[in-house]
C-alpha cells in the first residue's frame, strides 16, 4: 500500500493523524485550520464520561456544520503517553494500557467506514490539548440528508482495557447557512479534463466534489528527473484571495488516469458572488520529493486554460 505524503496548510505540530478505514498512516505531523475553527457556530454536547479499570473518557465536544462532523475525547487516567499509539508496522505488537484504538462511528445505525482521527486537538488559546483525540467525518454526511438533530453511536477501545467504551452522543446543527451547489460543469485542455460535481459552503466549512480524466498536463520543467503530480485545485474567491485547502496528499506513484476527489477548504469571509476553480500540479522528483522555491514553498504549475469560474445564485 502506498503511503500518503501530507502538506499542511496551517499550523504543523508532531503529532499523529489516521484515517481510519484505510490502514494508513498519512503523516507524523497534524494540522489545524483556525479560520474554520473560529467561525464554526457548532454546539457542543454535554459532557458524557465513561471509567473503566482507572481510565476516563468523556466526550468534550461535538461540532456539525451539515458538511462535517467532528467530536473530541479527553482521556484521564493516563498522562506518561499519547492519546494515540505510535505507528508500527509490526501489528502483534502489544501496547502498553492507555492507548485510544479502533474508534467507530455508526449514525442511524449504519457505521461510517471513513474517519480521520488526530491527536493534534487544540483549544480556543491555539494551545494543544495533551489528552485529547478528535474524530472526524469530513466526507458522505451531506448525502445522507441528515436532520438537524439526531444520535450517534461512538464506540472506542483503550489498549490494556478489554471492555470497550460507548457513548449514545446527541448532535445538533445550528449552522443554517450552507449552500449546496451542483454544477456539473467540465473543463479540459488536451487529454485532461476535470468536472466540477459539488460545491458546498457554510460559516465554517468549504467543500468541493470534483471528478477528473485523462492524463495531466506536462510543462518544458516537468521531464527527465522532474515529472508533473496529479491534478490539485486551489480555490479562489471573486478578487483573487485563495481558500486554504485543509490538506492535500502527494503520492509516490505516477498519476492516476481517474479521479473522484472530496476536498476540505477553510470558509469564505462572505459568501462570495463566484468561486474560481484553479487547477494546478507539483513537480516531483523520481524520490517523489517536490521542488520548492526559494522560501522552501512547493512550486506550484497553474494551468491556465483550465480554470473555471463557477457562479453563485446568493
Amino acid at each position: 500500500m502506498k503511503v500518503k505524503r501530507i502538506i499542511f496548510k496551517s499550523a504543523i505540530l508532531a503529532s499523529v493523524t489516521m484515517i481510519m478505514g484505510t490502514g494508513v498512516t498519512i503523516s507524523d505531523t497534524a494540522w489545524k485550520i483556525q479560520a474554520a475553527d473560529a467561525q464554526s457556530t457548532a454546539p457542543e454536547a454535554s459532557a458524557s464520561s465513561l471509567t473503566r479499570d482507572g481510565v476516563t473518557l468523556t466526550v468534550k465536544k461535538v461540532k456539525y456544520d451539515g458538511i462535517r462532523l467532528t467530536v473530541q475525547i479527553e482521556r484521564k487516567g493516563i498522562t506518561k503517553i499519547s492519546t494515540m499509539p505510535p505507528f508500527s508496522k509490526d501489528k502483534s505488537q502489544k501496547l502498553e494500557k492507555g492507548y485510544l484504538i479502533d474508534p467507530q462511528i455508526s449514525i442511524n445505525g449504519e457505521k461510517i467506514s471513513l474517519l480521520r482521527v488526530t491527536n493534534a486537538v487544540f483549544d480556543e488559546n491555539k494551545k494543544m490539548l495533551d489528552n485529547t483525540l478528535e474524530i472526524a467525518i469530513d466526507k458522505g454526511l451531506s448525502e445522507k440528508n441528515l436532520p438537524d438533530s439526531f444520535e450517534m453511536a461512538l464506540k472506542i477501545n483503550v489498549s490494556g482495557i478489554k471492555e470497550p467504551f460507548s457513548f449514545k452522543v446527541p448532535v445538533q446543527n445550528t449552522v443554517k447557512d450552507k449552500l449546496v451547489l451542483k454544477p456539473e460543469k467540465t473543463q479540459s485542455s488536451g487529454d485532461f479534463s476535470y468536472t466540477v460535481k459539488q460545491i458546498e459552503l457554510s460559516s465554517a466549512n468549504t467543500r468541493t466534489i470534483i471528478d477528473s480524466n485523462g492524463k495531466v498536463p506536462s510543462t518544458s520543467k516537468q521531464t527527465g528527473n522532474w515529472s508533473a503530480t496529479k491534478m490539485y485545485y486551489d480555490i479562489a474567491d471573486p478578487q483573487g484571495k485563495l481558500i486554504a485547502q485543509e490538506l492535500m496528499g502527494i503520492y509516490n506513484k505516477a498519476p492516476a488516469l481517474n479521479y473522484h476527489e472530496v476536498e476540505m477548504y477553510a470558509p469564505f469571509a462572505t459568501r462570495p458572488s463566484s468561486i474560481t476553480i484553479r487547477p494546478y500540479t507539483l513537480t516531483v522528483n523520481k524520490k517523489w520529493v517536490p521542488m520548492k522555491d526559494a522560501q522552501g514553498k512547493e512550486v506550484k504549475t497553474y494551468h491556465k486554460d483550465l480554470e473555471m469560474i463557477i457562479p453563485l445564485n446568493n
